[in-house]
Parts: structure tokens; sequence; C-alpha cells
């Protein structure tokens, strides 16, 4: 396996303990772990618009061999949708969870569930948020590449936008601590508040009334 350089960070700095318990609490998992070492091997740092993160994103899925697994607020990205279709297709096992938002794009979305692809829609009960109903987002922007040990995060949803408009960043974890921590929030996500794709069209959440002051 290719070792991967880091882009804008010496890999001497990116080992020290205290960049990797950065790293942990930048992870938002509970103040035990965030103590613990998580022995980041290496970290890639890009921003958009000049790093053409998309391009990166879409050349990982490309060369991923077993498992991707993506939670992302906002998919609508061609490449990006294709590329996953791609890999879907050559026998990589695909499951993404995406935002209420996402589903606005119901085509992409019917090709992608075409191809075999787990498609989970974020869609918890509303819940009472200081004084109003408000259900909550799934606003994570990460893509676990499990064959090449590399986890995707950052602030950049998959959108065109995102890589060529807005100002964006990406960070590229590779260590199997991390890996794990993502794994085990996706599965959190998946369990706690998604329905599948297919259910969803069905059965779509009903319109809250406004309640009369």
């Amino acid at each position: 396996m290719n070792t991967i350089v880091p882009h804008s960070l010496k890999k001497e700095e990116v080992m020290t303990n205290r960049f990797a318990m950065m790293f942990a609490t930048l992870l938002a998992v509970t103040p035990l772990v965030c103590n613990e070492e998580i022995g980041v091997q290496e970290v890639q740092v890009y921003f958009s618009p000049r790093d053409r993160v998309d391009e990166k994103l879409i050349s990982l899925i490309e060369k991923e061999p077993t498992s991707i697994k993506a939670a992302v607020y906002c998919l609508t990205h061609r490449g990006v949708i294709k590329a996953l279709m791609d890999a879907q297709k050559r026998g990589v096992k695909v499951e993404i969870v995406i935002d209420r938002y996402t589903i606005r794009s119901r085509a992409p979305l019917k090709r992608m569930a075409q191809t075999g692809m787990m498609i989970h829609v974020w869609d918890p009960q509303v819940k009472p948020t200081s004084d109003k109903n408000q259900p909550s987002l799934m606003h994570n922007k990460f893509c676990i590449l499990s064959g090449q040990g590399v986890t995707w995060t950052g602030s950049f949803n998959f959108t065109s936008e995102g890589s060529m408009v807005n100002q964006e960043n990406v960070v590229l974890l590779r260590d199997e601590k991390s890996k794990t921590m993502f794994e085990e929030q996706f599965a959190k996500i998946r369990k706690e508040g998604c329905r599948s794709w297919a259910d969803y069209l069905s059965n779509p959440p009903k319109k809250q009334k406004k309640k009369q002051s």
C-alpha cells in the first residue's frame, strides 16, 4: 500500500502526542477517549476551492477495494455519485447516510439504489430544542474507506459548490483507531435515527402544523 504524503503538514508534526490529542478532541468523542492517544500515522489537510477536493475524494473512491461508509449532509456532486455507483458495481460494499435535505434530489438517489447501494435517510423524531420543536440535522461530512485505512472528514459537503465555490476544509486521517471511532459513530447514527431510502419515499414525514399563539 502506498504511503500518503501529508499535503501541508510534516510527518514529524502529526506524530506528536499533542497533535493526536487535538484531533481526538475534534472528533467530538467522550472525555475519556479524548485523553487517549489515537496514534495518527499520517494526516493530509486540504482546502477548497484551491485544492479541488472533489477530485481527491473521487480518486480515493476509485481506489477503494472493499468498503465505503459515508455520512454526508448533502450529496449532489455528479462525479462523486458516479464514483460511488461504479464502486458498488465492481463489488465494493457502499453504504450511505444522508440528511433529509438530499432527498430533494431523488433521481440520482434512485440510480444509486438500483445498483444495490444501501442508502439511509436521517429522519429522527422531533424533539423539543429550546423553545422550538425542530428536528436535528445529520450534519456530518465524513467517509470511511476501509480497504485503504483512510477516514475523510471536514466541512466539505459532497457538492460542486463545496469544491469549486465555498471555503471548505478536508482532513484525511490514516490510523485504525480513528477509523474505528468513525465506524462506531456511523453505526450509531444509522441505528438511532435512520430509515431506508425506499421507506422514506413511501412514507414521508408529515409536516407539523404551526401552533397558533
